[in-house]
């Protein structure tokens, strides 16, 4: 494995593990934000309760879902009967899905308007209880018979809808809409449901560790294995020596003139060191001779390579 696949591979489990992650944490922006929108509505509807109670309004009205539910709603006033149509998408989000129920909320929040900092601060403690630290606020919108729009909202809002808002409607004709902001942070979506990113960091460490033991084992140098090793004269020493013997006893020489040949002799022999294998020194030649195949030495290479068989030689003797 080279160091560019080691990079690659790094790289490659970084980025799947930063997708993952971030599947995790979309999903738990969502399931934060589906909690929030069913405390909110929660909220709401034990506030309707709590009115009910505070002005001595109680109903035998069970509350029940009905899909058939009318889009256009009439209404008697002093200036008669006059009809008001009903937004279908409003209709569904309403915090009842009964029609008398929903009469009866328009009539509570009329004699008692809903405050939006007293909602605001029932849903952040529902919120808490339920382990979501996120700032909220909340405003209230509400149009009268006469189309006028009444607009409220809680004091400390800031109005930034990057986090999510959530809207919901109360009243026969969906006239009063509440709608609540949610400000939480990155902190708020990961320690919301936090296991998932403690096993993503733990599989990342542990894979990255792999990665990297596998890398020095697979590039992990071979062992060296000390080879023994001897001085001998191969056969060209012997042959170059029986050579020069040859002459000497052919030519009958005076000891004058078998001298510098036997000095040569000596000379020869000590300027040829062999190894096992095949392999032959030259110093005189400066050249490394492997089973037939020579190779020329540098001058520092020679001087290493001589003074090694040198020791070798003195130590072997």
């Amino acid at each position: 494995m080279t160091k560019n696949e080691l990079l690659s591979c790094v790289i490659g489990v970084i980025i799947l593990s930063l997708l993952v992650g971030a599947y995790f944490y979309q999903r738990n922006k969502m399931a934060i934000h589906k909690q929030a929108e069913n405390l909110f509505v929660q909220m709401l509807q034990e506030e309707m309760e709590r009115k009910e109670r505070d002005l001595n309004l109680f109903h035998l009205f069970a509350e029940s879902s009905s899909d058939t539910l009318p889009l256009k709603i009439y209404i008697t006033t002093a200036e008669g009967k006059k009809a008001y149509e009903v937004d279908s998408l409003k209709s569904k989000k309403n915090i009842s899905r009964n029609l008398r129920n929903r009469s009866i909320h328009s009539i509570l929040c009329e004699k008692s308007h809903l405050l939006p900092d007293s909602l605001n601060e029932h849903w952040r403690s529902m919120l808490k209880k339920d382990h979501i630290d996120t700032e909220s606020a909340v405003r209230v919108q509400m149009e009268n018979l006469q189309g006028k729009i009444i607009s409220s909202s809680s004091d400390d809002c800031v109005w930034d809808t990057s986090s999510g808002v959530v809207t919901s409607y109360i009243g026969n004709r969906c006239e009063i809409e509440v709608i609540g902001l949610l400000a939480f942070s990155w902190k708020t979506i990961l320690w919301y449901h936090w296991q998932p990113f403690g096993w993503i960091v733990i599989c990342l460490l542990l894979t990255l560790l792999f990665i990297c033991f596998y890398y020095k084992m697979v590039n992990r140098p071979p062992e060296l294995k000390e080879v023994p090793y001897e001085v001998v004269v191969e056969k060209e020493v012997v042959v170059e020596k029986e050579v020069i013997r040859e002459i000497i006893v052919e030519k009958e020489t005076s000891p004058e003139e078998k001298a510098p040949l036997i000095k040569q002799i000596c000379k020869v022999e000590g300027q040829l060191y062999s190894l096992r294998h095949g392999v032959v020194f030259d110093a005189q030649n400066r050249v490394l001779n492997c089973n037939g195949k020579k190779m020329s030495l540098s001058p520092p290479a020679m001087s290493d390579s001589k003074a090694f068989f040198r020791c070798s030689r003195l130590y072997g003797d």
